[in-house]
């Protein structure tokens, strides 16, 4: 996996571009391997997380490996949460238990990025949790709204700009 590592970060940056094809383009990977790319998901250099997320890409993975993918949105990084929530959007059981679980900040976090590049929304009303990804919805029911709404409000980093207005309200309300 050191080797791997090597390559993708090389110097010569064609190195790291064709190793990074390479890596999306393998049809089947060894359990060892694909343990050893879920580690690159945490790399401090975006081009090895991002080849990371597509090695990973539309590849059933062991449960175990899943695991290890969704301990790493507790990563400080806000790069490193990004890359795991993009590996994680092909896995739409897990994804959906992600929105009902110790780990929603962190999402929350997550998809809070990167909503500046692309259309994502996510609702709370009536028990239900919903979050849109393009044309793809992922729904659960919440048995706390409160709770979960402050656990979402603490997760929101403060330098951001003002919350819808009803989103707004509750959390005037909660405080």
């Amino acid at each position: 996996m050191t080797d791997l590592a090597t390559r993708l970060e090389h110097k010569n940056a064609s190195v790291g571009d064709n190793t990074r094809d390479a890596l999306t383009d393998q049809s089947a990977l060894s359990h060892k391997f694909i343990y050893g790319t879920v580690t690159c998901i945490q790399d401090d250099d975006c081009f090895v997380r991002q080849a990371a997320v597509r090695a990973l890409d539309s590849r059933v993975l062991p449960e175990g490996v899943l695991n290890r993918v969704v301990a790493f949105l507790d990563a400080e990084k806000p790069e490193v949460k990004q890359s795991v929530e993009a590996a994680l959007r092909n896995y739409k059981d897990q994804y959906q238990d992600l929105l009902n679980s110790r780990h929603v900040g962190s999402l929350y976090q997550a998809l809070l990025r990167s909503s500046l590049r692309e259309h994502i929304t996510w609702t709370i009303e009536d028990g239900t949790s919903c979050v849109t990804l393009g044309e793809d919805v992922r729904k659960v029911s919440i048995s706390d709204q409160d709770d979960y709404l402050k656990t979402i409000l603490q997760a929101r980093p403060a330098n951001y700009p003002s919350m819808s207005s009803k989103l707004q309200r509750e959390k005037d309300t909660l405080s």
